[in-house]
């Protein structure tokens, strides 16, 4: 959003939010109209039926020309043209991420919603490739439009929380986000950390939520675990770890990944999904359903210092690759050549909404 707000365009921006996002955008220009909606972002029964019924009235009230939801799901009947971004096929190839009801109501919709916009974008060649295969659209009819490297891609230190400031204090680690979902695939990581662990130094670190899952029983001394993060916090652990592992089996982009080699930290993933395309041979890459692959891999990168720092290198270099501004620059490509299917473009300024979850 800050990314479209600061491109040079006449083009003005409505944004729904809900009460959970109503102060994240009060410091951009007038560009931008934040709407805020009456529901948490957690209230998924109430913000699908605001989406589906109320939504397209409001696209009508506030005269909008094109109408862009930018998280799977939109509205299925729409008053003016529409553009749904659909990340990846998880609610059909990923079993272990949500439960069966949410996983059903959320394949549907944004089936329906796919179906009925008038364009698609996601953001890689690999979930477009999944798109097609799942949601049985047509290649042309999908635009691939990369993500940005996280929020603060400079590098720059921040403060961290004296919490997290005492733990990444304390020696060398090893950082890895992924929490207890099965397709995140940390049961193997740890396992891969505990057969190399008597041999490093660094701790394993893992950001996400465990507790209560099968993994936080088979958690050892040196393996850590604060939970979520604030922002902040998250960037200045990435920053300063000695290595970013991602052992994913799904990723329909890889924003851990990209965001890890925006700060530049090295980084060593699996060689599945979008990864190996995000990724672009900047990265040690593994069979992230091999532990023994994981385990060499993993130890190599942090024994050999000179392969090491060659790989924070590579991260830097190819995080430059995506920029928020160049993901805004197309998107108001698509917007306008959407835009221009409506008579209203003839007889006021461009708008365009945008619907976050």
């Amino acid at each position: 959003i800050a990314a479209l707000a600061s491109l040079n365009s006449e083009i003005k921006y409505v944004v729904f939010v809900s009460l959970d996002a109503k102060d994240t955008f009060a410091q951009l220009n007038d560009k931008i109209e934040v709407v805020v909606c009456p529901f948490h972002a957690r209230s998924r029964a109430a913000r699908y039926c605001w989406e589906q019924f109320v939504l397209p009235w409001q696209a009508i009230a506030y005269r909008i020309d094109v109408l862009h939801s930018l998280a799977y799901v939109g509205p299925i009947l729409s008053p003016v043209p529409t553009l749904v971004t659909i990340h990846d096929a998880n609610s059909k190839v990923v079993s272990s991420s949500m439960s069966r009801i949410r996983r059903a109501v959320l394949w549907n919709v944004s089936h329906l919603a796919a179906k009925t916009a008038d364009l698609v974008t996601t953001v890689s060649h690999f979930s477009r490739r999944d798109l097609v295969q799942w949601y049985k659209l047509r290649q042309e009819d999908i635009a691939v439009i990369p993500s940005g490297p996280g929020t603060h891609p400079s590098g720059q230190e921040c403060s961290a929380s004296p919490e997290i400031e005492k733990l990444i204090s304390g020696g060398p680690y090893i950082a890895a986000i992924g929490g207890g979902y099965a397709h995140k695939n940390m049961a193997r990581l740890i396992e891969a950390y505990q057969k190399m662990a008597d041999r490093i130094e660094h701790r394993l670190i893992i950001l996400g939520y465990i507790a209560g899952t099968p993994l936080n029983g088979n958690l050892s001394e040196k393996i850590q675990c604060p939970g979520y993060l604030t922002r902040t916090d998250l960037q200045e652990v990435l920053r300063r770890c000695d290595l970013f592992v991602m052992p994913s089996l799904y990723e329909g982009f890889g924003f851990p990944v990209l965001e890890a080699q925006a700060l530049g930290a090295p980084v060593a993933c699996s060689r599945r999904a979008s990864l190996i395309e995000l990724t672009n041979q900047s990265a040690a890459l593994f069979d992230p359903e091999n532990v023994d692959d994981i385990t060499a891999v993993t130890e190599r990168c942090i024994l050999d210092r000179t392969f090491n720092s060659e790989l924070r290198r590579m991260s830097k270099e190819n995080a430059t690759r995506f920029s928020w501004a160049r993901s805004a620059q197309e998107y108001e490509l698509a917007y306008r050549s959407i835009g221009q299917k409506v008579d209203s473009w003839l007889h006021h300024g461009f708008r365009c909404i945008l619907r976050l979850t």
